[in-house]
């Protein structure tokens, strides 16, 4: 279908498909930071922090991160974040 490229619709589909990712990054960090406990806020910056820093000097992000990040994501209750995703 010629233009549907570029099409209204097709742009809509894209940015739901990337704010879906973004909203299930931004669920593992948050889990991330509950499981290193004390305020939640403070540690959710904390990680973010860290992970900036570390994609800004190397373009990685460090090992014992990632697995502290796999670690939120399998403990992470995926039904619960879905339901309260915006839209669902």
């Amino acid at each position: 279908m010629a233009g549907f490229a570029d099409s209204p619709v097709n742009a809509r589909r894209r940015a739901s498909g990337r704010n879906a990712y973004l909203f299930a990054v931004s669920a593992v960090i948050a889990k991330a930071a509950e499981l290193r406990g004390g305020p939640l806020d403070a540690r959710i910056q904390e990680l973010v922090n860290k992970i900036s820093a570390g994609l800004a000097s190397d373009g990685t992000v460090d090992q014992a991160m990632v697995g502290e990040l796999h670690e939120a994501q399998q403990a992470l209750d995926t039904a619960a974040v879905e339901e309260s995703q915006p839209g669902s």
